[in-house]
Parts: structure tokens; sequence; C-alpha cells
């Protein structure tokens, strides 16, 4: 009881601490199924960091196995409210879902409008491919065969208009062709997403924050509308490195971050 109790208290105070330190720039997103809903808070902050800080963070705590948990994954951390800092130009952010049982889930986008009007949000579904502007779409329907955690499937992106695309966690775009490809990393998985009508063929080579090149393969060959998962986890952990993929007419460079 003591230690149920201890829980509690802890979620009920980083909570208030978090809550308290509300301004603008804040997304209540929330999944609902049967009546049954959980929610997860990001928001923004000039003295945030990627790393947990109580004055801005929550962990998450899960809910009942009978009931959905949502929240956010980062650097080993599961966030129910996450702050990240506010200079930015694209922050990719990976979503949890544990969901219960099968059935017809829903996301829904609130306190969306406060943010500036040059941040775009969107909601990446990298299963089906899809990427929905939720300031325009707020709600997100899918429907789950059964009892899953998705771990791999949903992101949300912060896009800043009109900024110099320089920061962790951003993709910075050399050359970007129409609706091409997609960089996502989660734990020591990164995942390469297709979105063109054709096929393509690319090479990778990661280096780490010294310069060093940790990791190369060529000739990776990428079907329209699909995947390409790559295994990182012979890299060190916990740590940041620089992506680079490079296709005939394309050059994307992201920092990523690998966890356990």
């Amino acid at each position: 009881m003591k230690i149920i109790l201890s829980a509690i208290a802890l979620l009920f105070i980083s909570t208030s601490i978090a809550f308290a330190q509300l301004d603008s720039n804040q997304l209540e997103y929330t999944v609902s199924i049967n009546g049954m809903t959980d929610q997860q808070v990001i928001r923004f902050d000039s003295n945030a960091t990627f790393n947990f800080d109580p004055l801005y963070d929550a962990y998450k705590f899960m809910n009942s196995a009978k009931s959905p948990s949502f929240f956010s994954a980062l650097k080993g951390n599961e966030y129910s409210i996450n702050t990240m800092p506010a200079s930015f130009s694209e922050i990719i952010l990976p979503l949890v879902l544990a969901a219960p049982i099968a059935g017809d889930y829903s996301f829904s986008a609130g306190q969306v409008h406060p943010f500036d009007n040059n941040i775009s949000i969107t909601l990446i579904d990298s299963l089906y491919h899809i990427q929905q502007d939720l300031k325009k779409q707020p709600v997100y329907n899918f429907t789950l065969a059964g009892r899953d955690t998705l771990t791999n499937r949903f992101y949300i992106k912060f896009t800043k208009q009109n900024t110099n695309r320089l920061s962790a966690l951003t993709a910075v775009i050399v050359k970007e062709p129409e609706n091409t490809i997609n960089l996502y990393a989660y734990k020591e998985t990164v995942t390469i997403v297709n979105d063109n009508t054709y096929s393509l063929e690319a090479s990778v080579i990661i280096y780490n924050l010294l310069g060093e090149r940790v990791y190369e393969q060529d000739a990776i060959r990428i079907a329209d509308n699909t995947n390409y998962k790559i295994d990182l986890s012979s890299l060190p952990t916990n740590t940041c490195y620089l992506l680079n993929l490079i296709t005939p007419n394309l050059a994307i460079s992201k920092r990523i971050i690998l966890e356990q």
C-alpha cells in the first residue's frame, strides 16, 4: 500500500509542477475507445531540454490492463507530459499506444490552435503511410484487430516554417522533391518510409558525434510505398548520431538518438 501511495503521490506532484508551467504552444492529444480515454500532453518551453525535467515533464504511469495507455517515448523515458525546447526546426516524436482490446480507436487533438501559425503539427501513421495535418483535421480514426502495444507505428511531427532547420532530432532536407522519403528512429531501429509511387535505391552512412563513420550500407532497395528497417543494435545507445541517406535525387541528413 505504501508503494502504491508513493507512486500516486509522485504522479500528482510531477503532474502538478509540470502543469504549473503551462503556457501557449501546447498539444493535448487523446486516444479513446468504447468510452475509455487516455491523454498525452506535448508542449514547448524555452527552458526545456530533451531530457526529463520535473519542472516541465511528467512520467507516464500505466493504466489498468482494461484501459488504453497513451504516451510519448524519448531517451528511455515514457511521458504523460512531454515538454520540448522552444527553439527547433523539426521534431519527430514517437508515440506509444498500449491498446487493451480490439476495436475502433480514435485520436483527437485538442488545444491545437494556440500554436503559432508558422508551426505545423502532423500525425504520422507509418503502417499506412498517412500524414495528417492536425490543425486541419484534429481527429484520426483507426481499427485494431486485437490487443497490442504499438511502438513503431505512430509519430507526431512539429515543423517550424522559415527556420535554419538545425536542431537535435531535426531532419535537414538538402534537396526535397515532393512527397519522397521520411526517416524515423525508435529505440535501436531506424525506419525509412518511401512514400513515392516508385522504388528507390539508397545508401545510408551514419557518423557519431566525433565525426567517425560507424555504419554504412549501400544498394538498399526500397519498394514504392513501403518501409525499410535498419537494425542498429550493434551501436552504443543513449547517444546522438548523424544519419545520411543518399538517393540519386535526394540527400537527407538527420540527427537521431538510439535507445535501449
